[in-house]
């Protein structure tokens, strides 16, 4: 009886936590909205024309070591993906700290973020700003493409579940 009871109390707070608010006036009211998950992640490929992956895999020329991450003057952590031994594997940074120095804090709004992406070479640094399109929500931020450059294409994920990572051409 007491298992039935507190399946019956979390299947109501997922309830409520989901429930969509129909009138447009509290439609940034948050309070009643439960979030399950933290961590916004930026999950990139570096990729050449191809499409083959330049950090991972049989295709990697690129070692993960000579990739620095900034905002501002600020460095961000990478973190490899589980399936680091394959070319599928991708890198990522937790953008949630990140987002909390932004100015943008209403739900629903669209934003922007300028990351600067360094990779050390033999010839030198190659430095490329990416220009990170983000959407807010109630839990926080999700990445829904980027600009090298802050010019030409926006590139988003090959997938529409929110999270996958982005498939970066680079000249090296």
């Amino acid at each position: 009886m007491k298992k039935l009871s507190v399946l019956t109390m979390a299947a109501l707070l997922l309830f409520a936590a989901c429930k969509k608010n129909d009138d447009p006036e509290q439609s940034a009211d948050c309070a009643e909205v439960l979030c399950l998950s933290v961590g916004h992640i930026l999950a990139v490929r570096l990729v050449d024309e191809q499409g083959k992956n330049l950090v991972y895999g049989p295709d990697a020329s690129i070692p993960k070591e000579s990739i620095s991450l900034y905002y501002g003057d600020k460095p961000l952590l990478w973190r490899s993906s589980a399936d680091s031994a394959t070319s599928s594997a991708f890198i990522g940074a937790y953008l949630e700290a990140t987002y909390a120095q932004s100015s943008v804090r209403t739900p629903g709004n669209d934003f922007t973020l300028d990351l600067t992406l360094k990779i050390s070479t033999a010839s030198g640094i190659k430095t490329y700003l990416l220009h990170i399109l983000n959407h807010r929500n109630c839990c926080g931020a999700m990445v829904t493409g980027i600009q090298i450059n802050k010019e030409g294409v926006v590139y988003k994920a090959n997938n529409t579940n929110g999270f996958a990572p982005i498939d970066l051409p680079i000249k090296i």
